[in-house]
């Protein structure tokens, strides 16, 4: 694998479900995962932009998920001038 997966503090899966499900379908028993620290929103903002990158989604999958990702951000980091 590559490029390991990605889970967070409680092993939560954060990126690579397909790469998740390859090694599963190899029979591996284990895979290299890199941990994060991020915190739920931060999580969900990496699990998006995975998702983006992404080739097969439909327009309408790609708008709810940059839209999510959207709200996210701007709660992450709110425009105090944009009031």
């Amino acid at each position: 694998m590559m490029n390991p997966i990605t889970v967070d503090a409680d092993y939560t899966l954060v990126a690579g479900l397909h790469r998740l499900e390859a090694a599963k379908r190899l029979g591996w028993m284990e895979v290299e995962c890199a941990v994060c620290e991020l915190d739920s929103l931060p999580a969900e903002l990496a699990e998006i932009d995975e998702n983006v990158i992404r080739t097969g989604l439909s327009d309408l999958e790609l708008s709810d998920l940059l839209a999510r990702r959207k709200k996210i951000y701007e709660t992450l980091a709110p425009c105090h001038d944009c009031a």
